[in-house]
């Protein structure tokens, strides 16, 4: 798993940089879908495990994981 985790940074890194305005934007709207209070952190990082398994992305899995 720290493999995939590695590569999800090095990605996240490479979009920044080629495509910063999309990055942001995508990045802005991660932020604003966490931060209300009905569910803790903990809760809606284990729902985002369950999209990333229904998802198929191994790299969103071991993301999600980590952070759960």
């Amino acid at each position: 798993m720290k493999d995939k985790l590695d590569q999800v940074m090095t990605l996240t890194q490479r979009l920044e940089k080629d495509y910063p305005v999309e990055t942001s934007g995508f990045l802005s709207f991660l932020k604003r879908a966490e931060a209300g209070k009905a569910l803790d952190i903990r809760q809606k990082e284990l729902i985002n495990v369950a999209l990333a398994v229904a998802a198929q992305c191994e790299w969103c899995i071991a993301f999600h994981v980590e952070e759960a």
